[in-house]
């Protein structure tokens, strides 16, 4: 395995509290990334419950993604499912470089 860095958006382009959908490099995979109170995050792209995209997902004011379909929500830095046990988001680590918003990645050689 090796990690792999992209460059999933730049800085100004992701609004305070609402998700964005990006692609990760050409295979096809994605996140959802999110501004909430100063940082970037960086989690999986659907909801575990439906697979509804989290594309336009609000954050609300206790750090958690809210998924539009029905409700449920993940926190933020975690990934955590904090309406029903048993579900998560994965979550990417983000860091910004010269403006650009880096999000890494585990994948198989």
């Amino acid at each position: 395995m090796r990690k792999a860095r992209y460059s999933a958006a730049k800085i100004g382009d992701i609004l305070e509290d609402c998700g964005k959908v990006l692609p990760l490099g050409d295979d096809g995979g994605s996140c959802a990334v999110f501004f909430h109170d100063g940082k970037y995050y960086a989690l999986g792209s659907l909801c575990p419950h439906q697979n509804a995209s989290l594309q336009d997902a609000p954050v609300d004011d206790q750090g958690q993604v809210v998924c539009l379909r029905h409700g449920y929500r993940f926190d933020l830095k975690s990934g955590d499912c904090t309406t029903v046990g048993g579900y998560g988001l994965p979550t990417f680590e983000t860091t910004i470089e010269n403006g650009e918003i880096i999000v890494s990645v585990w994948e198989y050689d």
